[in-house]
Formats: C-alpha cells, sequence, structure tokens
C-alpha cells in the first residue's frame, strides 16, 4: 500500500507542482546546474516518501483502534 500511495504521489504532477511552487521564492533558479538539481529532487522524494509513511503508520494506527 505505502509504494501505492507513493507512486499515486509522484505521477500526480499537480502534487509535484504543489510542492515545488514556493522553490523559486526559496532557491535562486538562475545559479542552479545539474548537482543542484539532482539534490532538490532528492530532498522532495525524501519528503514525499516521509510524509506517505507518517500516513500509512497513521492509518494503520486508527485501523486498529
Amino acid at each position: 500500500m505505502f509504494m501505492a500511495g507513493l507512486t499515486v504521489t509522484l505521477g500526480n504532477p499537480k502534487i509535484i507542482v504543489f510542492y515545488l511552487s514556493p522553490l523559486p521564492t526559496i532557491v535562486d533558479l538562475s545559479h542552479v546546474g545539474v548537482f543542484e538539481s539532482g539534490q532538490l529532487t532528492l530532498t522532495m522524494f525524501v519528503v514525499l516518501i516521509s510524509v506517505d509513511f507518517g500516513r500509512s503508520f497513521l492509518a494503520s494506527r486508527a485501523r486498529y483502534c
């Protein structure tokens, strides 16, 4: 179920745009190269995994209550 949620989240362009929309106010995009793009991608991937894991954990706890 976790991988299904992660796949849906990463495959939905609206969610990606939502998470990346504040990026130009935080990072000067004119100085972003390939390495920095990789770092930003990895950071967003970790954030999305953390959010999905948290939701999965809470849902599993709610099921047993």
